[in-house]
């Protein structure tokens, strides 16, 4: 195993078998701190677009079933 699962296995341990509520409360905070926030995703103008065409696509029935799309790629691939 290497260093890092290691530490992690042994961190976890100790959390799971700790019966101190202050010591628990300190790593959680620690965690809290250290952790940076989850941003939402923001997606390209260029990916935004794409986006919009696909759903443009989608509303005008121009779409394929996933038979159809295997048939297409045969006949492509002759």
């Amino acid at each position: 195993m290497d260093t890092l699962e290691s530490v992690k296995l042994q961190i976890f341990d100790h959390i799971r078998f700790s019966e101190n509520e202050q010591f628990l409360i300190a790593i959680n905070n620690l965690f809290e701190a250290t952790t940076p926030a989850l941003d939402p995703y923001h997606p390209t103008p260029a990916q935004i677009e794409m986006l919009e065409m696909s759903l443009d696509d989608y509303a005008n029935g121009r779409v394929y079933t996933e038979e159809e799309m295997e048939a297409l790629e045969e006949e492509w691939l002759k």
